[in-house]
């Protein structure tokens, strides 16, 4: 059963819960006193004395996650502090720093599960007709089949040295890490390496490549990879994004474009096609506003840009925000019920 302190944490979260949907903030008043909440779980379990390591390194440890997905701008802020101050009520016996994982994979499970079941019910069928056409484009699905054919290969032959074998899993993660890194310096040179690649590995392993099984693997790792980097996410982009005309900006919106200088002029750019790799790179771009929520500085400054005609675009396309702070709930939910993750990590 679970412990009686927390009937009161779940009110709580509940009701942060609410006021993330109605008002789309969480008030920092609620996030201290989970934290303090969370002191008081501690104390009165003994845990303090007892395990004050592990609940310090699992709670410094989920920081430190909670930060990295504010600053890559997976959530806002007020999430992340929620996040961060529910790690404090967990039962004793649960800290560690593998919590985190089955707590964080708890979160976004059933975000995922809701996010491609709304964003298919929703999309209108040129929108979906768009998104196949964007998805299947030929040079980019050549380029997936001889990244699998050839530097997979050689990269899973390399792990299995360490005693790791790449399942279909492990297989696609490893192709979105591969590609997200190649796709923005992607060169002649780059071609020709990933081709050689892929020409060895039919000299090497001529009976295993040529193979019904072999072909299953690629179709079946290419098409998942395929339906979730590129048909899915362009599903949702226009799904949860909107035009928006400029002086009707205000302070908290997240821009789905990027307003920045391009010599004389002001241009935008899309957040569609952005891979982890330029994400990080449009950080050192010359924006001329944040790219986490618009400040009301930023918001003045596009609209007097807009004022004086440097800016010759009346739109722009920005995220419809969505409240997250009931998955979060959820996701701790989950994790006290399952004591870890509802999937083997």
């Amino acid at each position: 059963m679970l412990d009686l302190i927390l009937l009161p944490v779940l009110l709580l979260g509940i009701y942060i819960c609410y006021q993330d949907i109605r008002h789309g903030i969480i008030r920092n008043r609620l996030i201290l006193a989970l934290l303090l909440l969370g002191i008081a779980y501690q104390a009165l379990s003994g845990a303090l004395l007892t395990d004050t390591l592990a609940i310090a390194s699992t709670f410094l440890y989920g920081f430190f996650i909670a930060f990295l997905f504010w600053w890559l701008g997976l959530w806002p802020g007020g999430d992340a502090k929620l996040f961060t101050a529910l790690l404090l009520l967990f039962p004793q016996g649960l800290y560690s720093e593998s919590l985190v994982l089955p707590y964080m994979a708890n979160i976004f499970i059933p975000v995922f599960a809701f996010m491609v079941a709304y964003v298919i019910i929703r999309s209108k069928a040129s929108s979906i007709k768009k998104a196949i056409t964007h998805s299947l484009n030929p040079y980019r699905i050549s380029f997936i089949f001889i990244i699998l054919i050839g530097f997979m290969w050689f990269f899973t032959g390399l792990i299995r040295l360490a005693g790791i074998e790449a399942d279909y899993f492990i297989t696609i993660l490893i192709l979105f890490a591969v590609y997200e890194l190649f796709s923005v310096t992607i060169s002649a040179k780059a071609e020709a390496f990933f081709a050689l690649l892929a020409v060895l590995r039919a000299l090497l392993d001529f009976q295993g490549l040529f193979t019904l099984a072999s072909l299953q693997f690629f179709l079946l790792v290419a098409g998942v990879f395929v339906f979730f980097r590129f048909f899915l996410i362009h599903l949702a982009y226009y799904t949860f994004t909107s035009e928006v005309r400029i002086e009707k900006l205000v302070p908290g919106m997240i821009m789905a474009e990027g307003i920045y200088r391009k010599g004389k002029e002001y241009s935008r750019i899309s957040f569609l096609n952005s891979s982890l790799v330029e994400f990080l790179q449009q950080k050192k771009r010359r924006f001329v506003h944040g790219l986490d929520e618009l400040t009301k500085a930023d918001v003045e400054r596009i609209k007097r840009l807009r004022k004086q005609g440097s800016i010759g675009f009346a739109t722009v396309r920005v995220c419809q925000t969505q409240p997250f702070a009931a998955f979060i709930l959820i996701g701790y939910v989950l994790t006290l019920v399952f004591q870890g993750g509802i999937i083997p990590i």
